[in-house]
């Protein structure tokens, strides 16, 4: 018999979305293969802005997987945690824009490198999405 999806599920809990060593390992590998393919292609100049955007994207992933890997860790009430999670979406929204504004400074090709770091983070994102619907479609077939 299927499970009730709609109610919530103490065995599913926090394991669906969780940081992950692995997952941000993965981004900076991704990101360092782009940089040196960019250096490769002898853009150098958007080489260096993906190695400075990788510990941006590192932090970014981790400020936003931490609260969702356990939302109810130390909050009073589930709008505690939906504070939390604003909090630190609009610190990755702030961090993300200075960086690419810094980075517009020193040049167009450099901010894309940072940009291209940022978006890597992304990538992370979709392998989350895609464990959690893995483990979402096991749960339902119990």
């Amino acid at each position: 018999m299927n499970k009730d999806l709609t109610q919530p599920d103490q065995e599913l809990g926090n394991k669906v979305i969780q940081f992950k060593w692995r997952h941000l390992l993965w981004l900076i590998i991704i990101g360092l293969v782009v940089a040196g393919y960019g250096y490769y292609l002898n853009h150098r100049i958007f080489a260096w802005g993906v190695l400075t955007g990788l510990p941006l994207a590192g932090l970014n992933y981790w400020l936003l997987a931490s609260v969702l890997g356990s939302p109810d860790r130390g909050a009073k009430d589930g709008a505690e945690s939906i504070t939390r999670l604003y909090g630190r979406s609009l610190a990755r929204f702030v961090i993300s824009l200075a960086a690419l504004t810094l980075a517009m400074l020193v040049s167009a090709e450099f901010a894309l490198g940072v940009a291209v770091a940022l978006l890597l983070n992304m990538i992370s994102y979709l392998a989350e999405a895609g464990r959690a619907i893995r483990m979402i479609i096991k749960l339902a077939k119990k």
